[in-house]
Parts: structure tokens; sequence; C-alpha cells
């Protein structure tokens, strides 16, 4: 998308908007600006583009309309030097100041999440060298020691982000030696984003600072979940290889590749289809795009003997991957359920024939490409051998999964909540109603409710567990079993589905927050790991999906279907 070229009748509409946006923000400053500042208003303009990082432009003093006009100048002189008209421009008022020692700033840094430290740091009071918590975020100033697991400075990637200012460019480089004896100034500001079709007065202070509020979550869930889907779906390349992902900050690629996060988009995919269906929105290309990507993680398979296959993750050493397998034969039953095509049907089940081998007399299944297992592959399994047998109801894959649920009952370690349990548990006991099933899963969520709640990162792997069990809870009165429900504070439950599903907003890229990013267009739209480098890799899409999609269909419509992915 190419940005509106440049008119003075169009700069002088966008200029007044702006304009109005900052007299409206310009009662929310604190006195403390005024306190500890060489200005009383200090004013910051994001402006972005769809394909390059927003350029930063400041403006600061004692008279706000000073501050505004100069601000707005500058603008217009960007606008003019680009011959474009800015599609993004965020507005920034610094609102409250606060001077700590230098010192005090490592401190805080050094054992804060990497890319959630939430203040913007002035280093004079003057503002000419002075960063929003934004640039400080997405240009990774802030990175981890490898060895001591600390965080500090790093004036590499300071410099480098210097050297691309239009504005106030330092004579000199950025070096921390300057600063050891200095005081500095963190900054909180209050902001407004001016789109092509909307201005949103973005949220302040928390986790959610700067990203737009939402009134109605259950109105912006479809937004959300088609956004991603569609990043997905577009990943798909010709070979049905996806691109993998990328570190939104630095846009680099992601080289590795994971044939188990493969087949789990794919069950991603499958989701978003469904939900597309749900709203009678056509996607005719996704069924390609699924059939593309089944088909090559399907030239993984090998015979293990006549009868069965399982997908390989080292062809040297001849290395089965349970997940991989497990992650195919999901893939599988999802796309039949949402196409129809059943040519892969006998795939499937050479493949959960081929599980089975790795099956063990207690129930528990071995990872043939590691000696402990994640806790989630043998569940995913599980859920694998149930997806199959809604198809083809072979008692052989039912049978085998009961033995797994007793191996999960009396296991004596108890892992984590993880969420193909979670999906197993709901599968099996729509089947077989056992009232041991249900005490399993109620026992594991709530010692770890509270916990889930207040959690202030997005986790949509958290949410997926929550949505099994609110499911599961409505199955449990279903079959005559609500008296085991006796004490589980099922309010507590509901209020903590709904924070998580808000809070998973947090690492949704809106433009306002994709706009510092290396290449916004390639991010913009999809969900992100903050913690590691603003990633977006395919299962950082997938979860997010899978768990937006299992809230809008218990949620968002009346249909109670037996299966997570209905037919």
């Amino acid at each position: 998308m190419q940005p509106e070229l440049y008119t003075a009748n169009k700069i002088r509409t966008q200029l007044d908007l702006a304009e109005q946006q900052l007299h409206a923000l310009k009662d929310t400053i604190s006195p403390s600006v005024r306190n500890h500042t060489t200005n009383t208003y200090i004013l910051f303009a994001s402006l972005g583009t769809f394909d390059s990082q927003a350029e930063v432009i400041y403006s600061g003093h004692h008279h706000f309309n000073t501050a505004v006009s100069e601000l707005l100048r500058r603008i217009e002189m960007h606008s003019r030097k680009r011959s474009i008209i800015f599609p993004w421009i965020k507005i920034d008022a610094v609102s409250h100041v606060k001077p700590i020692s230098f010192q005090s700033l490592q401190d805080a840094i050094a054992s804060c999440k990497t890319n959630y430290f939430r203040y913007g740091v002035s280093f004079d009071k003057e503002f000419n060298l002075a960063f929003l918590e934004q640039e400080i975020n997405g240009n990774t100033f802030i990175q981890e020691n490898s060895s001591s697991g600390l965080k500090n400075w790093i004036e590499k990637a300071v410099n480098n982000y210097l050297l691309k200012r239009a504005w106030n460019r330092p004579l000199n480089p950025f070096l921390l030696s300057q600063y050891r004896d200095s005081t500095v100034f963190l900054f909180e500001t209050v902001s407004t984003f001016i789109g092509p079709e909307a201005v949103i007065h973005l949220l302040h202070g928390s986790s959610k600072n700067g990203i737009r509020p939402i009134r109605h979550l259950d109105r912006h869930i479809d937004t959300l979940i088609k956004c991603a889907t569609n990043h997905l779906r577009d990943r798909v390349q010709q070979d049905g290889k996806f691109d993998y992902g990328i570190y939104a900050a630095s846009s680099k690629s992601i080289t590795s590749y994971n044939l188990i996060k493969h087949g789990d988009a794919i069950h991603s995919l499958a989701e978003g289809y469904h939900w597309k269906k749900t709203l009678q929105q056509d996607d005719p290309i996704m069924p390609q795009r699924m059939k593309a990507a089944l088909d090559y993680l399907l030239t993984f398979r090998v015979e293990k003997d006549r009868e069965t296959t399982l997908i390989e993750k080292d062809s040297t050493n001849q290395l089965y991957s349970l997940g991989a397998t497990a992650a195919a034969v999901i893939a599988i039953a999802d796309y039949q359920s949402q196409t129809g095509d059943e040519q892969y049907l006998e795939a499937a089940v050479k493949m959960a024939k081929g599980m089975l081998t790795m099956q063990n007399r207690s129930g528990s299944f071995l990872n043939i490409t590691a000696k402990q297992h994640q806790a989630g592959y043998d569940a995913k399994a599980v859920y694998a051998l149930l997806r199959l047998y809604q198809l083809d109801h072979h008692p052989l894959w039912l049978e085998r999964s009961k033995l797994a649920f007793e191996h999960f009952i009396n296991r004596r370690v108890k892992p984590a909540p993880n969420h193909w349990l979670s999906y197993a548990v709901y599968e099996m006991t729509g089947i077989i109603p056992d009232r041991r099933y249900f005490a399993m899963k109620l026992q594991s969520i709530q010692k770890r409710l509270v916990a889930m709640k207040g959690n202030t990162s997005p986790s949509p792997t958290q949410l997926q567990i929550l949505l099994c069990t609110r499911r599961l809870l409505d199955r449990m009165y279903h079959a005559q079993l609500g008296h085991l429900l006796r004490g589980f504070d099922m309010k507590y439950l509901e209020d903590t589905i709904h924070s998580r599903a808000d809070q998973q907003r947090t690492g949704f890229f809106y433009p306002e927050i994709a706009m510092y990013m290396e290449k916004p267009d390639s991010v913009v739209g999809s969900f992100f790991n903050r913690q590691n480098g603003f990633r977006v890799r395919i299962d950082d899409l997938q979860h997010n999906i899978s768990a937006y999609c299992l809230y809008a269909q218990y949620y968002l419509t009346d249909h109670q279907g037996q299966s997570l992915i209905p037919s």
C-alpha cells in the first residue's frame, strides 16, 4: 500500500487534525514535567509509513502553542521532503517525568524482561537526547548479557538508530561513560494515533501502554482472527513450506524450521477458516494453502514397516518425531473436516499406527527423538488419535486413548497444565464421560488459576486451557456431575478468561506498535512475542488464532460442538 502524495490541501487537513489532538492532550500533563525539565511542554510525533520504520520528531517549549506550532512545522517539513502524506502519525505528549540517577536506571533495566521496559528515557533536561518507550524497545537498545542474564544499554544499537534520525542528530556518538554520574529522566506520555480511517486515543500506563482501547472485545475479536489467519495463510509458499518467521525489530528472518510447528499451523488455519465460514466469509484460497502445507509435511513421512508410518525428524539417524506425527494426523483430521476431502485418511491411519508403536504398556509414549520428551507430546498424540476416531470410528484409537488416560491419572509427577492435554480431555469426555477424567482436569486448573489471572504478559496457551476448562464444566453439568464443582469459583474462572482474552491483545501488531519496527508492512496485523525481539513466527500466530477461535466459538455463537474443530 502506497502513501498518498503530498499536496498543500492534504497536509493542511492532516496538520489541523494533529493540532486538535495535541490540544486535547494538554490537560493531562503533570506539574512534574515543568518541575524537572527545561520545557513545560514536550511533544513527539512519530511519522510512519508501511514500508519503513517511523521517524520520530520532537518539540519543546514553555508555551504550549509555540511547542505545537514547532511540531506541526516539522511534520509538514518531513512530509514535503518525502513528498508523501504519512499514513500513520502518533502524537505523544510527555505527561510525567521522574529524575533518577543513571545507576538507578541501570538497576531498573538490568532485571526487567527483554523489551518490557515501559518508560521513555531522556539523558538531559532539554530532551535533546530522548527516546520514547517504543523507540527503545523497537530498536533493542536494551539487550541481555548472554553470560549474566542481566540487561544493559547497547551503545551500538543506540548509535545505529541515531544515524538514521532525520532530526536533531547528535554530533558525537552515544557513550554510556558520559552519563555514569549523571541524572537521567524517565518519562511517560499520553498518546493519540492518527490513521487513514480513524483517530484513536491510546491507552496509558500498564502493560497496555500505547495500544488502542477496545470498547467491545467480542466485536473486535473477528478482526484479530481474520488478520492473523490471513497473515498465516499468506506465509504458505508455493512448495507448501511456511515462511517460518521474522524478528520484527530487526527484520531478520528466522532460518530454522520445525515440522511440529508446521503441522500445528495447519491446525490453526483450519480453525480460522472454520470461523470465517461461521461468519459467512468466503476464502477460496485457504483450502489450497492448507493442502499445500499438508503435502509438504507429508514428504517427511517414512515407513516404519508396511502398516505404519511416522514423520521423520532426522533422516541421517533415522529419528522419528512423535510431536510432528501427531501434528500431521491432527492436520489431516482438520483439513478433512473443513473440506470433505478424504484423500489423506489412509495416511493418517498409518501414522496413527506408527504412534501406537511408540506407546508403552503403561499408556505413556516414547518420543524417539529424545529420552525425555515434552509433557505435551503424549497428550498431543492422544488428541490426534481421538480426532482420527471421530473420522473413522475405529475402536483401536479409543482403546489406546483410554490406556493413555490411565497413565495421565496415575503418573506420580503431574506436569503443569498444557493445552494439548486440555484438548484431549475435552474430546475424551465427549465420548466417555468418566468422572476421573473431569476430576483430573479440575485439579490441575484450580491450583494455577490465580497465577493465570495475575499474568500481565500475553499467553494464548493459558487462554486455550481456560476455555477448554469452561467448556468441560458445561459438559459436567450435562453429565450430572455438577457436584464435583462444589467449591469451584466459576465467576473467577469467567473473569480470568475475559481478562486473558483482553491481555492477549498486547501481543498484536496494531499499526501504532508495528510502525516502530524495521518493516511495518511485513508484520502489521500479526501476533508477536515481545520478549524474543518482537518475533513473529508461525507458532506465535498459531497459538493466538487457536485461542481466539476457541473464545469466539464459545462466547460469540450458540453452537456447542463436540469437537474443538467442529466438522
